[in-house]
């Protein structure tokens, strides 16, 4: 195992990188495309960030993203960073047990090398890296500190059928989602709810910060004012889309905000508005904007997590896939 190691870790370097055009295109062509890796997201976000490339002779296999601390010495995640560590670029000569095992490679090295470089490290990997054993197996054979793994889970659902111009209740994604959430949907064509994309970014932080009230959080001006930030930013470079639905009156319900890259979406955040719980509009915002998705490209939407049972039960409902992900995190006792 550790002449294996070593051989390994011959094979790469890791080279400082920008955040930039380049890195972008990088992201765009890789199977595991993730819009938390994209610079317009991360330009959205304040902290310090190390980012390279992982280099294997003169090609780029990889791309690392990591948020520390203001020493640089601790790798400690970012809240609004549901994803980073590292992203595997696009590998075309390759089959796909050779893909896996490239992929194997890169991460036995990516792991040793945090732990060489970092005191401290909290990972939260894509949910596309489902072996992780290069991480469990770090400094297996010796007496010292072990990555500690961390099981999270996501909800995927398939939005192809939406791209066609059939009865949106007859999609395969709604004859798999729960009977109550079949119900919601059905009210909201029932209703006249209508989606449609909306700038109104004021509206969905003061929305936003009453639903969290409603569950016993209080979020502070900064809080707010960082949401309204990230929205605006994300809606500027338009990998960010906001959604309204709004009862036939054309009074507001419910917001929903999607981050996209490639053919993946992601549902960053809900807000409801507290005069109109009793209607259809939390549902009627993600189903109907499943379909504006769709006929964007998006072929797929990550719901972000279900990992409290309120959010589990509501996201699950939809009738998408459960995806595993994982959190690992390090810590050198040794350090000071």
């Amino acid at each position: 195992m550790g002449v294996a190691m070593d051989m390994v870790q011959k094979h790469y370097v890791m080279e400082p990188a920008h955040i930039d055009e380049q890195w972008d295109r990088f992201i765009l062509r890789s199977p595991l495309v993730s819009g938390f890796f994209l610079s317009s997201y991360l330009k959205a976000l304040s902290g310090v960030f190390h980012t390279y490339y992982c280099v294997k002779g003169r090609e780029k296999v990889a791309v690392v993203l990591l948020a520390v601390s203001l020493d640089e010495t601790q790798v400690i995640g970012h809240g609004t960073l549901i994803h980073d560590g590292i992203l595997m670029g696009h590998l075309p000569n390759l089959n796909r047990a050779q893909i896996h095992s490239e992929y194997f490679d890169i991460l036995t090295f990516f792991s040793t090398w945090l732990v060489s470089k970092y005191n401290q490290i909290k990972l939260k990997l894509l949910p596309q890296l489902q072996d992780i054993r290069p991480f469990q197996w770090c400094n297996y054979h010796i007496a010292a500190p072990k990555y500690s793994i961390e099981v999270r889970y996501t909800s995927i659902v398939d939005i192809t059928s939406f791209t066609d111009n059939s009865i949106l209740t007859e999609s395969p994604l709604y004859q798999n989602a729960s009977v109550s959430r079949k119900q919601q949907i059905r009210y909201g064509y029932r209703d006249q709810i209508t989606v449609c994309e909306s700038n109104d970014v004021a509206q969905f932080v003061d929305f936003y910060k009453l639903t969290m009230l409603r569950q016993n959080i209080a979020m502070s001006e900064a809080d707010l004012m960082f949401l309204s930030s990230l929205a605006m930013s994300l809606l500027g470079s338009r990998i960010g889309h906001l959604f309204v639905a709004k009862d036939k009156m054309g009074s507001a319900g419910s917001y929903a905000l999607f981050l996209i890259a490639g053919l993946r979406a992601y549902y960053l955040f809900g807000a409801n508005n507290s005069q109109m719980r009793s209607s259809s509009t939390g549902t009627a915002v993600l189903w109907q904007a499943f379909s504006m998705l769709a006929k964007k490209g998006v072929t797929e939407v990550d719901l972000e997590g279900v990992n409290s049972p309120q959010r589990g039960w509501f996201k699950l409902s939809f009738g998408g896939s459960i995806q595993p992900y994982f959190w690992c995190s390090y810590s050198n006792s040794n350090s000071n």
